[in-house]
């Protein structure tokens, strides 16, 4: 979960650090602010960014799994 205080790392540095694993796929970061969830995956030599809302269901398709992002957000309506 991204929170205000660690939010610039997660999408920064740690992000960095983890894109060098040659067998990372995939980088998820879900929002604690608000329904937001960015889901980074490899795309040959780089990574392809796709950022999702509320309405939105994403395929991870590294460990076969699809999210309904306003599932993620069930019981925190103030965010969806």
């Amino acid at each position: 979960m991204l929170s205000e205080s660690t939010a610039g790392y997660d999408q920064g540095e740690k992000f960095d650090h983890y894109a060098t694993l040659p067998s990372l796929e995939a980088y998820v970061l879900v929002d604690s602010r608000r329904a937001n969830v960015v889901l980074n995956t490899r795309a040959g030599d780089g990574w392809l960014r796709r950022v999702y809302g509320a309405p939105d269901t994403l395929r991870i398709d590294a460990i076969d799994v699809e999210l309904v992002v306003a599932e993620l957000y069930e019981g925190w309506a103030e965010l969806v």
